[in-house]
């Protein structure tokens, strides 16, 4: 909850940095917060469309919503971005 307080006091300052919304995301996810996570997801695609962090949590919020097709298309566009040797393939989240 402090994150994503923290997230909010940024994006008062610069709303136009997807990687902001992308982490507002990831914490809203952590506090299940599925439905929020999917739209700031969805603002860090409205300033970049190729920002693929924010298409993967995109997926990973649908999918907690039972959106399973749309959570695929997402994917899609993550396999579309990005190499095989990308970080987003590798890392590992705890």
């Amino acid at each position: 909850a402090e994150a994503l307080e923290a997230f909010n006091e940024a994006i008062e300052l610069d709303s136009s940095e997807p990687a902001i919304w992308n982490n507002i995301g990831e914490a809203q996810l952590r506090l299940e917060q599925f439905e929020e996570a999917s739209d700031s997801f969805t603002k860090a695609l409205e300033i970049d469309e190729a920002y693929a962090p924010a298409w993967f949590g995109k997926a990973r919020a649908l999918v907690l919503q039972g959106y399973v097709d749309d959570a695929l298309a997402a994917c899609q566009h993550v396999l579309d971005l990005c190499d095989a040797d990308d970080p987003i393939f590798t890392a590992t989240h705890e």
